[in-house]
């Protein structure tokens, strides 16, 4: 009776283990899972060091009020996204359109001014024509004359003066007009609001914060490179990686610029990579790794780049090893991820060995111990010799 409530007991369990550990997948006979394997290769790599930063946006503005005024409404909230020239707030503009209007009424009336100016000044010329007219024909005397000349430049003077306040006015409008246009605020580039900063009803002053924007179509990634590697980059066609672990990307970049100025106790010199965000993967904030290489080839495993997946605890692969009346299944082995090497990642783990059989296609949905048909087996095998002896040592 102890036997087999001992038995049950463990039975239990053991039970309990295989949920937790495999899910409930794993009661149940599932049949095996159609997949493509690829093998893990030991190959000689340049290895490159890892540095670590963060992503931030190449352009971050705060949107501030030109103009003091009152706050009508403001068009965005956090997270939206706007276009260069879209309309972010209004002010309220009742004030600014009455100054423009009250510029444009002094000019209409100083133009006025310059018609009749100039009416004037034909006139002061006809009579000055006419003084020196009558004069030739020995009327009229050369004081006569020199009224009538005092009279036309004065008429020109009073002509220019007015041309000149016609001028004045011309700008008067013309700032009138930008403190009218200057109660909408837009947005200067493409990006994303980060922050709000003004409600509606609210009395802002001239510079005073209306909301932060941030492009993002563009993103820097920002890493500390340690002083023996920076040389390196200064090489005609260096290049570094980047990869972030929040979207699991890495990227090659040639733009970057080296900041000549390292911390003095870490020695560490600041590298600003410029990278390509369309899709607006990367975001501000997140952590990047720099990957800058280091002159030294070693022997490194590598898997292809397809047989990732991800949980809590980090990245995993699944690869088969052989199982009951040869066929296969599906046991995970954790890695770290280094660098890439064309379709292929350069990967520290230690429990896969080279020449190991790692699944590559239908790895979604599965799970330790699952039942595997291999598709491309016979390939892999011509191509490895044996893979499956590999596979069943590791």
């Amino acid at each position: 009776m102890r036997t087999s409530l001992g038995t049950y007991g463990a039975f239990l369990m053991g039970s309990l283990w295989v949920v937790m550990s495999f899910g409930a997948a794993a009661f149940g006979q599932a049949p095996p899972a159609n997949v493509r394997v690829d093998l893990a290769r030991s190959e000689p790599l340049e290895s490159w060091r890892e540095s670590t930063g963060q992503i931030r946006a190449e352009r971050r503005s705060v949107l501030a009020a030109e103009e003091e005024g009152l706050v009508a409404e403001v068009l965005v909230r956090e997270g939206d996204r706007v276009e260069a020239g879209q309309v972010v707030a209004r002010l309220d503009d009742a004030r600014a359109s009455l100054e423009l209007r009250r510029a444009e009424a002094l000019l209409g009336s100083v133009r006025a001014v310059v018609v009749e100016r100039e009416a004037l000044l034909e006139n002061a010329r006809r009579d000055l024509e006419r003084v020196e007219q009558s004069f030739q024909r020995g009327g009229g005397n050369e004081r006569e004359i020199d009224q009538a000349r005092t009279g036309l430049q004065a008429a020109q003077a009073r002509l220019e003066a007015a041309k000149a306040d016609v001028v004045l006015n011309e700008v008067l409008v013309d700032l009138a007009r930008t403190r009218l246009a200057d109660m909408v605020v837009r947005a200067p580039y493409t990006g994303r609001v980060v922050r709000r900063a003004a409600e509606a009803g609210q009395w802002l002053g001239r510079g005073d914060a209306v909301a932060e924007v941030i492009s993002l179509g563009t993103v820097e990634a920002w890493v500390d490179v340690p002083e023996r590697l920076v040389a390196r980059l200064y090489e005609p066609g260096a290049r570094v990686r980047v990869r972030v672990p929040a979207t699991g990307d890495e990227v090659e970049a040639t733009r970057f610029t080296i900041v000549p100025d390292a911390d003095p106790r870490s020695r560490l010199f600041p590298v600003r990579i410029v990278l390509e965000n369309p899709d607006e993967r990367f975001r501000p904030g997140m952590s990047a790794l720099g990957l800058t290489p280091t002159g030294v080839t070693e022997e490194t495993l590598t898997v292809h780049k397809d047989a990732f997946l991800r949980d809590d605890a980090g990245e995993f692969v699944y690869f088969a090893v052989p199982g009951d009346g040869g066929s296969y299944i599906a046991l995970p082995a954790r890695v770290v991820r280094l660098f890439a090497s064309g379709d292929r990642v350069a990967i520290r783990s230690g429990s896969l060995p080279p020449g190991a059989m790692v699944i590559v296609e239908g790895n979604e949905r599965m799970y330790p111990t699952r039942p595997l048909n291999i598709l491309n087996l016979s390939d892999v095998v011509a191509a490895s010799g044996s893979p499956g002896a590999r596979a069943g040592e590791g």
